[in-house]
């Protein structure tokens, strides 16, 4: 049944699975294990990614690849790892970049889907509404005024605040990224970047996160 947890599989192939004979359960162990010590490599792999100051688009889009198809237990690795922290430093620091370029855009889409792909499970749900900084990091994604991007910024925050409903969070999101870029008030990066914006995806965008910031204080 561990091995079972492990492939993740649907009940139909875990009913074929225990109807194998005892060598070939056996093998199927024993190869699963092999796949395993290999794969913990990979996921290594992955947290020495993150860790640079910068990563390329072909290996954020391996990084994105394996983890929305890892398993249980390598999906404990990268937790163990900080990896959920790793990855949201790098999806902040490729949103602070000035004029970012299309593949730094194009990176931040492909981070934003590692995200997406831990959203999958469970533990990856917990471990990312654990995660103090997450929601800043999608204000992060959010003001860098690119439609589709804040988009998908916004679906993540909504998540996050329909998970908690806590004003303090809303309060905690704000506050920390208006302090991180020295704002003088309250909001002055988003409604900065609102007045600059001739994108109607991002200006509706906007809108739902103001809907979602003045609704949890009322």
């Amino acid at each position: 049944e561990q091995v079972l947890d492990e492939m993740m599989l649907k009940e139909d192939k875990r009913t074929y699975m225990r109807q194998l004979e005892p060598k070939k359960k056996w093998d199927l162990i024993r190869d699963q294990q092999k796949m395993n010590i290999q794969s913990n490599f990979v996921i290594l792999n992955c947290i020495e990614l993150l860790k640079r100051d910068h990563i390329s688009l072909k290996n954020v889009t391996d990084v994105s690849t394996i983890i929305r198809t890892a398993n249980k237990s390598l999906m404990t690795l990268f937790y163990e790892k900080d990896g959920v922290q790793l990855l949201f430093n790098m999806i902040k620091r490729y949103c602070v970049k000035k004029d970012p370029s299309r593949e730094d855009l194009d990176i931040v889409e492909a981070l934003m889907g590692a995200v997406h792909g831990l959203l999958n499970s469970v533990n990856g749900v917990e471990a990312i509404c654990e995660y103090p900084d997450s929601g800043v990091a999608f204000l992060y994604v959010f003001l860098l005024g690119c439609g589709s991007l804040a988009n998908e910024a916004v679906t993540k925050l909504m998540f996050l605040y329909n998970r908690c409903q806590s004003e303090e969070a809303i309060d905690y999101w704000v506050d920390t990224y208006s302090k991180e870029h020295n704002d003088h008030t309250r909001l002055e990066s988003l409604i900065a970047v609102f007045d600059h914006s001739e994108d109607s995806l991002y200006i509706l965008s906007f809108m739902k996160v103001m809907n979602v910031f003045i609704g949890s204080h009322v």
